[in-house]
C-alpha cells in the first residue's frame, strides 16, 4: 500500500477492502490557534471532495477545485456591485465542500488565541491586518495547505466576472515578476475593499440607509420583503461593530407603525417590546456597540427578536383566502 503523508489540517481515510484498499489524505476544518492541527481533534472526512490523491482519476476533482462557482455561466458570476455578503457565504460553503476552507482562517486581531473564518468576519477586518496574520501563518503551511491555498485563490478568481477578475488580478499583483504571489486571504481582501471600501463614512452611510428604510417602501407594506432587504445590512453592521443597539427602539417603532395604527393584532406586541427596549437602553449607554448587541440579545431585545415578532404577526394576517393585513385589503 502506498505511503501517504498525514496532513496537519485533516487526516487519512481508508477506502475499500482487501486488495482494493487504499489510503487517501483528506483536508478541511478550522485550524487551532497555533496552526499545528485542526481545532477539533476528532474531525473526520465528511465527503469524497475533501480527499486528495495522486491517482490519475483525481484530476477531475483537482480541476473542480479551481473551476469556481458557476463554471461556464458568466451571467451567474460575481460582478462589481453584486451582493458581497451572499457571495462570501456561498464561497465559504463551496470551500468547505472541497476541503479548502482551512486556508480562509486567520488569527483574530482582537484575540490571537482564537481563529476566525474571514469569509464570515470580514466586515470587522481590514486588508492590512490580514496581511500581518497571513505573514504569521503562511510559514506554518504544510504542502497540503500550500496546494489548497493556490487552488482556493484560483477558485475565487474563477467565480468573478471577466472584467472584475482582471481588475482583482492586477490590483492584487498576482503573477507579478520578482515577487511572491499573494495568498488566498490577501487576494480576497483586495476584492472586499474594492467592492466595499473600508471607511467610517461607508459604515455610517449603511447605518443611515437602514434607519431610512420603512415597510411603506415595499408593495402592500410587505413586512417579509422589508426584513429580507434590511437583515443582510444589519448583519454586516453587527459583525463590523458598527450597529448601535440604541437604534433598536426606532427600528421597533418603524415596524409597529406599519399596517395601520388600529391593527392591534399586529402591533400590540411590538409596542410592548418597544417599552422594554426604551427601558433597557437606559442601562447600556456606557457599553461598546458589540457589548450592546450581546446584552440586548441576552434580553431578547435584539434586532432579530424585533423582526421575528413583526414577521410572525404579519404572516398570520396574509394567509391566502384569509387576508387581514390592511394595506393588502385595499
Amino acid at each position: 500500500m502506498t505511503m501517504v503523508t498525514q496532513p496537519n489540517m485533516g487526516g487519512l481515510h481508508l477506502f475499500g477492502t482487501g486488495n482494493s484498499a487504499h489510503i487517501v489524505a483528506w483536508n478541511g476544518g478550522a485550524p487551532n490557534a497555533k496552526w499545528t492541527s485542526l481545532e477539533d481533534p476528532n474531525a473526520t472526512c465528511d465527503n469524497p471532495c475533501q480527499t486528495r490523491s495522486m491517482n490519475p482519476e483525481a484530476k477531475y476533482s483537482y480541476r473542480a477545485r479551481q473551476a469556481g462557482m458557476f463554471p461556464g455561466e458568466e451571467s451567474q458570476k460575481f460582478a462589481h456591485g453584486d451582493d458581497l455578503d451572499y457571495f462570501c457565504r456561498s464561497l465559504q460553503d463551496a470551500l468547505k465542500d472541497m476541503g479548502m476552507d482551512t486556508v480562509g482562517y486567520r488569527r483574530d486581531p482582537l484575540d490571537p488565541t482564537k481563529m476566525i473564518d474571514v469569509l464570515t468576519q470580514y466586515p470587522r477586518l481590514s486588508k492590512s491586518a490580514m496581511k500581518v496574520e497571513s505573514a504569521w501563518c503562511l510559514p506554518k503551511y504544510d504542502s497540503y495547505d500550500t496546494s489548497n491555498d493556490r487552488q482556493a485563490k484560483r477558485f475565487l478568481l474563477a467565480s468573478l466576472s471577466t472584467d472584475l477578475k482582471k481588475k482583482i488580478h492586477y490590483k492584487s499583483g498576482l503573477y507579478k515578476s520578482g515577487r511572491t504571489d499573494p495568498c488566498f486571504v490577501d487576494v480576497l481582501f483586495v476584492l472586499i475593499e474594492y467592492e466595499r471600501p473600508l471607511s467610517i463614512d461607508a459604515s455610517q452611510a449603511m447605518v443611515d440607509a437602514v434607519r431610512a428604510m420603512t415597510p411603506s417602501q415595499f408593495p402592500g407594506e410587505n413586512i417579509t420583503l422589508f426584513v429580507e432587504a434590511i437583515r443582510p445590512k444589519l448583519a454586516h453592521l453587527e459583525i463590523g461593530r458598527s450597529w448601535d443597539s440604541m437604534n433598536n427602539p426606532a427600528l421597533c417603532r418603524t415596524l409597529a407603525l406599519a399596517g395601520g395604527g388600529s391593527n392591534y393584532e399586529y402591533n400590540s406586541e411590538l409596542y410592548s417590546l418597544l417599552n422594554k427596549l426604551q427601558d433597557e437602553c437606559q442601562y447600556i449607554t456606557h457599553l461598546t456597540n458589540q457589548e450592546k448587541v450581546v446584552h440586548m440579545a441576552s434580553k431578547s431585545l435584539g434586532w432579530k427578536n424585533i423582526f421575528d415578532i413583526a414577521e410572525s404577526h404579519y404572516v398570520a394576517q396574509v394567509v391566502p383566502g384569509r387576508i387581514r393585513w390592511p394595506p393588502a385589503c385595499h
